[in-house]
């Protein structure tokens, strides 16, 4: 997850540069370095959690603030853009991360006395459904808000009402 919401940001900072010419063409760079850097203190530090949980909490409030500015402040991907964005903060925010949460501090307790009456469907697998589901809106939104920017016709459909799934327009689809 780290790895992603480094790559998200990179892609909410280079949304609307032109093709082949990146606003900040050393940032690659910079990030991979960052993620060697962030990984190796993840591995030193494994036993003590809370150091996984700073390096991850600082990107992902970094992410969160980066979308908003794209999505709402900057209006890149207009309406659609934001349907596409608010699975993100369903997904994620308002669902995954309190289940996290629960499932964290609680988890013994959900393991003894919830866990056996769902067949193994515990917070923990609850929390990565919806955690990637997040993650994924978080992709989709900033992949329309490039096509968008870059002036590429596209459309975006929600698979079961709720998967977005973006296609670019092909000129006979453009009618």
């Amino acid at each position: 997850m780290i790895y992603l919401v480094t790559l998200a940001n990179y892609m909410c900072v280079e949304v609307d540069s032109k093709v082949g010419e990146p606003k900040y063409p050393q940032l690659p760079t910079f990030l991979n370095i960052l993620m060697v850097i962030n990984t190796f203190i993840y591995y030193t530090f494994q036993h003590i959690y809370a150091v996984f949980i700073a390096t991850y909490a600082v990107s992902s409030i970094l992410n969160t603030f980066l979308l908003v500015y794209v999505v709402h402040w900057k209006n890149t991907g207009g309406k659609m853009g934001k349907k596409i964005f608010k699975g993100t903060v369903i997904g994620y925010l308002i669902i995954a991360f309190p289940i996290w949460l629960v499932d964290m501090h609680c988890c013994d307790w959900v393991l003894t006395n919830v866990a056996d009456n769902m067949h193994g469907l515990t917070l923990h697998v609850v929390w990565h459904l919806c955690a990637g589901y997040g993650a994924y809106c978080v992709l989709v939104t900033l992949e329309y808000c490039r096509m968008i920017a870059l002036k590429i016709p596209c459309t975006c459909d929600f698979w079961l009402g709720f998967i977005p799934i973006t296609r670019r327009l092909l000129p006979k689809d453009e009618n």
